[in-house]
């Protein structure tokens, strides 16, 4: 079994080749210190260039650090995974996907990269410190994981992948555990005075929290440690601890009180020159029976269509918090558990003033299937001053592939403040996220719609779909034209990966649909959904007399462009 040593502030190489062409190569080295792990690299190559996802679809560096990884090198689900690269001319850090939820958000710091085109060198210097990489630290863990893939794109389109590890489910959502490279870090002589910290668990359901610190110090030592707790910027204990260190790693123990009321905490502890901040979540005795019993109570008197749905809503999120609690892990982090926590007594507490969930701004709710009768989530955002009475247009908004639809629903939101005044913005969940909008998330996508004309007043139904959510588009409004009054389609082509099975090229579906207005909008550059096809596609419509508008943005990539004024002067067109 192959493993990396790696000590403290010295180097430990590595090499990515495929051991046929002379390009690309890639020789580097791994490092770390008590804020950062290090990593250097010199990549040979015919070209380096830009793009969007570029650490995706070259050139650049994505990167799979394992938080749970093992010495066998047993594929782990716990891990970050981080891009590199220059995008739009800027140097920049992804993160990518963590434990299998995609983000695609840049973070700090961005890699330093230097071209030398004569010499066909690119040099790169990547840092990440501990904190992006939580709850994992050297101090406590020692063994981390690693898989780094290099991707080189020709000037066909063609990729060059280089593997520390062999892995064909590198960057999958198909398949969340990672293989990889075991990394043993280890202390040296070159390390100094660090700490980190930890609690028994961060989920405390009692009145005792045990907690430890675990220092390392190059040699003996007296320090001070304070230790303060906050609960919403108030301090509600604070502790200053004389300490002596030995020479070598010193593990401290102790414990935190708190109150029986559900609330999130937050530690600072500092020593010497040294801080660390940690958060936890005191969950009260009485928190889950008390939501419990109120979506009991609830269910007894829910009749009308806006009610039942409600129920569908209180249910299936009380059902997710459980499951979040029985499946926490010490180590992980409490804010999303607090953030569904609080979603769910926020629903409760609107539930209680109006009778039924929904009001101003974002919810997360369900519907039960009549097909399996499961609880399937799905996302709506309820406009200024909203009103169950009043008569709304509604955005029917399909998420890409990988990712739910929670971050594209606030995503239009936020883009079209004012450009979805007076709409309701409805975002279904695909099931398995990356299944196309085929069968059954087909018919969840309907039963939603639905549902919504059921409770709320519905005057008309615009669809919109980024990437895989656009060939949806295509797709729903083909099959089911009667359903939609207008349609949006962002980077998406009416051509699935998946053609090859039956049904999946809707192309030859589009007769029925001529009296939908499409608006179009794709890159030239796209290199996850090819322009060409779409065009094409696109022309063979206006032949046909399809209302279809069509917006190209040159030279940008798979959605790396603004459509607010191309979506603006359309809808007014076509919308009014």
């Amino acid at each position: 079994m192959r493993a990396l040593v790696v000590r403290q502030g010295y180097w430990t190489d590595f090499t990515l080749s495929d051991d046929v062409d002379e390009y690309p190569y890639v020789k580097g080295g791994i490092s770390f210190t008590r804020e950062y792990l290090h990593i250097k690299a010199t990549v040979k190559d015919t070209h380096f260039r830009d793009g969007d996802r570029s650490w995706r679809y070259g050139d650049g560096f994505l990167i799979n650090f394992i938080t749970e990884a093992y010495p066998d090198a047993r594929p782990s689900p716990r891990f970050y995974a981080y891009g590199f690269s220059v995008i739009a001319g800027e140097e920049r850090s992804a993160l990518v996907c963590h434990d299998g939820t995609y983000y695609l958000r840049n973070v700090e710091p961005a890699p330093e990269i230097e071209v030398d085109e004569a010499k066909r060198l690119a040099l790169y210097d990547v840092k990440v410190p501990w904190a992006n990489l939580m709850p994992f630290h050297p101090l406590i863990d020692e063994l981390l994981g690693i898989n780094i893939r290099y991707t080189s794109q020709g000037d066909d389109g063609s990729t060059t992948r280089l593997h520390l590890v062999a892995d064909d489910e590198f960057d999958s959502e198909l398949v969340v555990e990672k293989n990889y490279m075991p990394v043993h870090l280890r202390l040296s002589d070159r390390s100094r005075f660090q700490f980190a910290f930890g609690m028994e668990s961060n989920l405390v359901e009692s009145g005792q929290a045990p907690v430890w610190l675990k220092a390392y110090s190059e040699r003996p030592r007296d320090s001070s440690l304070l230790m303060r707790v906050r609960d919403e910027g108030e301090i509600v204990d604070e502790k200053v601890k004389e300490i002596h260190l030995e020479k070598g790693v010193n593990v401290i123990e102790d414990h935190i009180s708190t109150p029986n009321r559900t609330a999130l905490y937050h530690v600072e502890l500092t020593m010497d020159d040294l801080r660390r901040d940690h958060e936890f979540l005191r969950l009260s005795s009485r928190e889950l029976p008390g939501v419990e019993e109120y979506v009991r109570e609830y269910a007894r008197t829910a009749e009308t269509p806006i009610e039942v749905s409600s129920l569908h809503g209180l249910t299936y999120k009380t059902n997710e918090l459980k499951a979040s609690i029985g499946s926490f892990e010490p180590r992980d982090r409490v804010t999303p558990l607090k953030e569904k926590l609080d979603e769910l007594n926020a629903l409760i507490r609107r539930s209680r003033a109006k009778g039924h969930i929904y009001g101003d701004g974002y919810i997360r709710t369900a519907f039960r299937s009549p097909d399996d009768g499961t609880l399937q989530p799905y996302s709506i955002e309820c406009p200024t001053n909203f009103d169950p009475g009043r008569e709304y247009r509604v955005l029917l908004a399909l998420h890409g592939s990988g990712v739910d639809e929670v971050g594209f629903i606030k995503g239009i939101s936020r883009a079209g403040e004012m450009l979805w005044d007076g709409y309701l913005l409805v975002a279904p969940r695909g099931r398995g996220l990356s299944d196309w909008y085929v069968g059954q998330t087909e018919r969840d996508v309907l039963e939603i719609l639905s549902i919504v004309e059921t409770i709320f007043k519905v005057s008309e139904t615009v669809i919109f779909g980024f990437s895989m959510g656009g060939y949806g588009v295509w797709r729903l409004t083909f099959l089911h034209p009667d359903r939609f009054d207008a349609a949006i389609i962002g980077s998406g082509s009416p051509l699935s990966p998946k053609r090859e099975e039956s049904g999946m090229d809707v192309r030859s579906l589009r007769h029925g649909a001529e009296h939908i207005p499409y608006l179009v909008m794709h890159g030239t550059e796209d290199r996850a959904v090819a322009f060409e096809p779409v065009r094409e596609f696109v022309d063979l419509l206006d032949e046909e007399g399809f209302d279809v508008t069509f917006k190209v943005f040159d030279t940008s990539g798979h959605g790396n462009y603004d459509p607010s004024t191309t979506l603006a002067e359309w809808m007014s067109a076509k919308i009014g």
